[in-house]
């Protein structure tokens, strides 16, 4: 039992050390995030579509209200575990996720934007972008495909 003990604070005190808290200054598109300080994230594993389109705009919208001024979790894709190993899209962009919650005394971490945003239809799963430990979006694009929610609505997908 005391060996389980020591392995979960070897496991967690790291973790909890390395909390990437920080605050979104813009949205720029549904799925393209700038933080305080200029650092800009494409959110992992998803596409959302372009805000130059009605749905785009729209989801550009809902992330915005969703997002933009709130205190989040940033959790970037790395490969090894450090900042030198950060993963960035071709223009430049490290990949990551985020995660929020409600209240302002006593936060509830449980939102992942990445995963609300394909529950909702407002994003496809970006298939060369998508790590094992996020291959369950292909689970819930589907649910969302086939309630067609979103961008699903008017397709013959």
């Amino acid at each position: 039992m005391k060996c389980l003990i020591k392995s979960l604070i070897i496991l967690f005190i790291p973790a909890l050390l390395f909390a990437n808290t920080r605050t979104i200054a813009k949205v720029h598109s549904g799925d393209l995030i700038e933080f305080e300080g200029g650092f800009t994230i494409h959110l992992l594993g998803i596409n959302a579509p372009d805000k130059s389109t009605k749905m785009g705009y729209k989801v550009y919208d809902f992330t915005k209200r969703q997002l933009e001024g709130k205190v989040v979790k940033l959790f970037t894709y790395t490969t090894n575990n450090n900042a030198s190993g950060v993963v960035y899209d071709s223009l430049g962009y490290a990949y990551g996720q985020i995660v929020y919650g409600k209240g302002v005394v006593s936060r509830n971490w449980n939102i992942n934007f990445n995963e609300l945003l394909l529950k909702y239809g407002y994003a496809k799963v970006n298939k060369d972008m998508l790590p094992k430990d996020v291959e369950h979006f292909i689970d819930i694009e589907k649910r969302a495909r086939e309630n067609k929610l979103g961008i699903w609505q008017n397709t013959g997908e």
